[in-house]
């Protein structure tokens, strides 16, 4: 009998251990963090994505009061980038491409799959905006005056490997040669697919946008990697 009692007491004991450790497991597992990252310019071939911040999701990181590097194509300052739990912005001013596109204020932003874009300002030959709007996502622009040189896509988003990036703006030469991302936020998300344009609904498909800043094997919540191309930007700069 006492060999008995003392098994039953074992098992006991090793029930009760097995027990704390899935439930220590699944409280870990649960309070995951979301990853996330945001960055003001990146222009493929010049600039590398900058000032990039990333988060794992236990702290935020940000910068802010950054100026574009100078360069031929596009000028500006990155007012602030923010990346924490599965949340990060992205804000840049006084924005000028190849003196063609113009914007006061470039400000993109994701709370999981949740992302916007709010544009003041924007300038584009032979286009009007109001002062202060949200573009639909993937809202895309061919300028006549830029004839089959250029696209331009307003709140682009596409989906990563584990969640979706956002884009204020992003100008693409259509012979693929380069390419202008400002203000750019990458969240976690929850497969939701691209939304309207606000923060407060999942919204629809992402369009299946390939404004080529897809960044194809994202699995890090990292912003979309910028390949080298020849540093001729082929727009026509005025003014």
């Amino acid at each position: 009998m006492r060999r008995s009692t003392a098994g039953a007491a074992a098992a006991a004991v090793g029930a009760a251990t097995a027990v704390a450790a899935l439930v220590i497991g699944t409280t870990t597992g649960a309070a995951a963090a979301g990853t996330s990252s945001a960055y003001g310019i990146a222009v493929s071939g010049l600039i590398e994505p900058q000032p990039l911040v990333q988060s794992d999701g236990t702290q935020t990181n940000s910068e802010e009061l950054i100026a574009i590097p100078e360069n031929p194509l596009v000028s500006g300052k990155v007012v602030a980038v923010s990346a924490g739990d599965n949340e990060a912005s992205a804000e840049t001013a006084d924005v000028s491409v190849a003196s063609q596109l113009n914007a006061s204020v470039i400000e993109v932003s994701c709370k999981g799959a949740n992302r916007q874009t709010t544009i003041v300002g924007l300038e584009i030959p032979g286009e009007d905006f109001e002062q202060s709007f949200q573009p639909e996502p993937n809202t895309t622009i061919v300028p006549e005056q830029l004839g089959n040189i250029a696209q331009i896509t307003l709140n682009e988003q596409t989906k990563t490997a584990d969640g979706f990036q956002v884009n204020g703006v992003v100008v693409d030469l259509l012979d693929g040669t380069q390419q202008v991302i400002v203000s750019s936020a990458t969240c976690s998300g929850d497969g939701g697919g691209a939304d309207d344009g606000g923060m407060d609904d999942g919204g629809a498909d992402d369009g299946g946008a390939d404004g080529g800043a897809d960044d194809g094997g994202m699995d890090d919540g990292g912003p979309a990697a910028t390949e080298p191309a020849p540093i001729t930007t082929g727009l026509p700069v005025t003014g």
